[in-house]
């Protein structure tokens, strides 16, 4: 969410070709939204189209940020999270 409140912000500060890139990637962000709820079964592979935009608009918090602290504290969770994720992961599924 707030990648694409920075996006908001500072798309009238792009060029005419990076802002259409953006409208693209925007645009199949909404139509790959409902893609995991459509799919049949209950794996994560709906999720795996979705991932590209998503990472695309979400990278724009990191990016565009005035100020550093924000965006390192989440940068530094996410890395936390994955650690945890990786070492724990074998823990609960066995």
């Amino acid at each position: 969410m707030a990648g694409l409140i920075y996006w908001n912000n500072n798309s009238g500060r792009m060029l005419i070709h990076a802002r259409k890139v953006w409208s693209v990637i925007l645009l199949s962000l909404v139509i790959l939204i409902p893609l995991p709820f459509v799919t049949t079964g209950s794996t994560l592979e709906g999720f795996l189209p979705l991932m590209i935009p998503v990472a695309a608009i979400g990278s724009n918090f990191f990016s565009y940020a005035r100020t550093s602290w924000l965006p390192n504290l989440f940068f530094w969770l996410f890395v936390a999270a994955v650690i945890f994720i990786n070492a724990y992961w074998i823990i609960v599924k066995a």
